[in-house]
């Protein structure tokens, strides 16, 4: 898309899992930064999450965080989103990624969106609804939580939008 149309930023909207105590199922994330947590080439002596050409940390257009968290007002948390290709399912891969990257959350492909645009000089925000939370705490079933977060993300992305036109 970028190669052929007028993109003017872009943004990613999904699921993620929490990786803070304080994080509920629900909560939305403004993806200040984004980092690839499982990239390693650490025998080239970078740090783990390192990119070439990039940095460890690839951090979203400041423009779009001020216009979402407008928006939300104070019903978000803005911070650090994980991403990598396994599904995060054990406490100590959980607290690893969250001590290494003081990431909120972790999902999958935020941070390749996210080197894409910055490679491409794109403007971009990742936006994350959490879906499950370390303490457990998961008092919905993924089917309600998927209906429930798609329209709450989408709602506040419509709205994003909405206030960019204006």
């Amino acid at each position: 898309m970028i190669d052929y149309f007028d993109i003017k930023c872009i943004f990613n909207v999904g699921i993620a899992g929490g990786l803070g105590n304080d994080l509920k199922v629900g909560d939305i994330i403004i993806g200040e930064k984004l980092a690839q947590h499982d990239f390693d080439i650490t025998a080239f002596n970078h740090e783990k999450g390192y990119i070439p050409n990039t940095n460890i940390y690839l951090s979203s257009s400041s423009e779009l965080i001020k216009i979402t968290e407008d928006v939300l007002e104070k019903n978000y948390h803005k911070g650090v989103i994980a991403s990598g290709d396994i599904f995060v399912t054990k406490k100590e891969m959980s607290e690893k990624i969250n001590y290494k990257f003081k990431a909120l959350c972790v999902e999958m492909e935020g941070a390749s969106v996210a080197q894409v645009c910055y490679l491409c000089k794109i403007p971009f925000l990742v936006l994350r609804s959490i879906s499950d939370v370390p303490n457990n705490n998961n008092v919905i079933t993924y089917e309600e939580f998927l209906e429930e977060s798609s329209q709450k993300i989408s709602d506040v992305l419509l709205k994003v939008i909405e206030r960019m036109g204006e």
